[in-house]
């Protein structure tokens, strides 16, 4: 099922604000560009939800149905947390690897166009992942 229309606006000015933070690995880089941002994104997933595994160890979940809200994925280059979730966030929406399922959300990553790499799945109550995205409102 296709993004809601309501969230279009809010992917598109979220993907937009992101070319701005693509390289950075810090939550200290993160707010200088956006003040207080990785402190937002943490209140809305907090730590606990996000964990970071190798490409390795995310493989043994392709195809498994999250049965909580959670994110599984891969670390880019040694960031944070809250930068992992926005990196595998910005890629699932600007690939069309997010899907509604009732009241949630369902994200992947791959990194290859024949999705045999698994590099991030995701699944959240749609509030929450709205509330992400309108931290990046223009």
């Amino acid at each position: 099922m296709p993004i809601p229309k309501i969230y279009k606006e809010l992917c598109f000015d979220f993907l937009v604000s992101y070319s701005d933070l693509a390289t950075i690995r810090t939550n200290e880089e993160l707010d200088k560009k956006k003040k207080g941002l990785s402190r937002n994104v943490i209140k809305i997933i907090p730590y606990k939800e996000i964990t970071l595994l190798t490409k390795k160890e995310l493989q043994t979940y392709k195809g498994n149905y999250l049965t909580g809200e959670c994110i599984l994925c891969t670390q880019w280059d040694k960031c944070s947390k809250p930068i992992a979730l926005l990196r595998h966030l910005r890629n699932a929406i600007a690939h069309g690897c997010i899907r509604q399922n009732g009241k949630y959300f369902e994200l992947e990553d791959w990194d290859d166009d024949k999705k045999t790499n698994i590099t991030a799945l995701g699944k959240f109550d749609k509030i929450r992942i709205k509330r992400i995205l309108e931290l990046f409102k223009t």
